[in-house]
């Protein structure tokens, strides 16, 4: 037993509540220890049964109103897709961007399923789920390394996952470019990975009503990154998933 420590919280009570702590300790026998016959269990995870959300809180005096930001980029990207699909996509960046970089080999296909699933324990996917989408994963991985596309953007000069903040339409703009490809001939390729597929028929109809969905995104991706490297660069999709490479 001990005065409490200066410096922390109860020692500003510490006049007032000494007495209470002494005889506490006067009290204790000090020989509340385990035994064998001590029993372990495993605690139950509890939630709360009505979602909470965020209290309202009222702004500082003098502050302008600002209504919550929506990434266009995200919503045009995810918004048709579901949790796992959408999770298996970020993972399958992450490969090409480490291919792209030279840090993974471009004949790792069959052995980053264990990688994978340990990344998706760390997030805190259980295992039923995170079997699923490593398997998404391995799929994209496979039809990008097995398309003579695919190994052709991962295998050349050029950047993966590339950062850049600038002006576009008078407004300041960040973007990540998935890849950007500089050709033999020196073009520059802006190359956005999708990892969404499709069943069924009409697999020309699909890539078209992607290419008119995401023709203004690489269209400020193309003015950001032009006027950031001097160059005038092509843009397209690659679908790891279909093999597909449609220039827009």
């Amino acid at each position: 037993f001990k005065a409490a420590r200066g410096g922390s919280l109860l020692s500003l009570l510490w006049p007032v509540v000494e007495a209470s702590f002494a005889k506490a300790f006067t009290q204790w026998s000090g020989s509340a220890q385990g035994t064998e016959d001590d029993v372990w269990v495993q605690p139950v995870r509890k939630t709360f049964t009505i979602p909470w959300t965020v209290p309202e809180i009222a702004g500082l005096p003098g502050q302008a109103a600002v209504t919550d930001a929506v990434d266009v980029d995200e919503d045009v990207e995810f918004y048709w897709v579901g949790t796992e699909a959408r999770i298996a996509g970020t993972l399958a960046h992450r490969w090409l961007q480490l291919m792209a970089d030279g840090v993974a080999p471009l004949d790792a296909g069959d052995s980053i399923q264990p990688v994978t699933l340990r990344w998706l324990r760390e997030m805190g996917i259980g295992k039923d789920s995170a079997t699923d989408v490593a398997s998404r994963v391995d799929r994209a991985i496979a039809g990008t390394l097995s398309d003579e596309r695919g190994r052709w953007l991962l295998a050349g000069e050029g950047f993966a996952e590339l950062a850049l903040t600038g002006m576009y339409d008078g407004e300041l703009e960040s973007i990540v470019l998935d890849r950007v490809r500089i050709d033999d001939d020196g073009n520059h390729w802006i190359v956005d990975y999708k990892t969404s597929t499709h069943e069924g028929g009409n697999l020309q109809g699909f890539l078209e009503a992607e290419t008119i969905r995401y023709t203004p995104q690489l269209q400020k991706y193309a003015a950001i990154y032009g006027a950031y490297s001097g160059a005038t660069p092509r843009c397209a999709l690659y679908f790891p998933l279909l093999q597909q490479f449609v220039e827009i």
